[in-house]
């Protein structure tokens, strides 16, 4: 008896774990931090599912940046904005659609180089609120790259 009571809070636990663990790693490649306002170019990944598109304009919008859709044609060399953003995502078949991965790629839209990644990895028990898992994603990522809006002031320092 006291055996299955702790298996089942070992399961429980284990479950709770995997559906709270938001996996976000965000790599940055290069050492910039833009400034506003930004003008980015969406790109669509020919590989992603086009499900997060109008999610992850919209939060680049919050942040301030100017997005406009550019063609998907593999280029991140753009003029006239300041950076380019694309994502993937992965899905994989169970009884219904899970999202496996979905990785966000900003550039930089004059040299065309990496400057930062953020990807989620699906994790076990972790089954529903991708745009929960997408909304950390893009917020994590660009709160790297773009000054908030709103940050408080900084505070004068003593004149003692």
């Amino acid at each position: 008896m006291k055996l299955s009571i702790k298996l089942f809070i070992c399961i429980s636990l284990l479950t709770l774990w995997g559906c709270a663990n938001r996996s976000v790693v965000v790599t940055p490649f290069k050492a910039v931090s833009i400034e506003l306002p930004t003008r980015i170019a969406f790109t669509a990944d020919p590989t992603a599912s086009g499900k997060f598109d109008e999610l992850v304009i919209k939060i680049a919008q919050n942040y301030g940046a100017e997005v406009i859709s550019s063609p998907t044609d593999g280029n991140h060399k753009i003029p006239n904005v300041d950076l380019v953003m694309s994502y993937s995502d992965r899905w994989y078949w169970d009884l219904y659609n899970h999202l496996k991965t979905f990785d966000l790629n900003i550039f930089d839209a004059k040299t065309g180089d990496l400057l930062i990644q953020g990807r989620w990895l699906n994790t076990p028990g972790y089954m529903k609120y991708y745009d929960d898992a997408v909304t950390n994603v893009v917020t994590d990522t660009l709160e790297r790259l773009i000054p908030k809006r709103n940050a408080p002031a900084p505070k004068p320092e003593s004149t003692k």
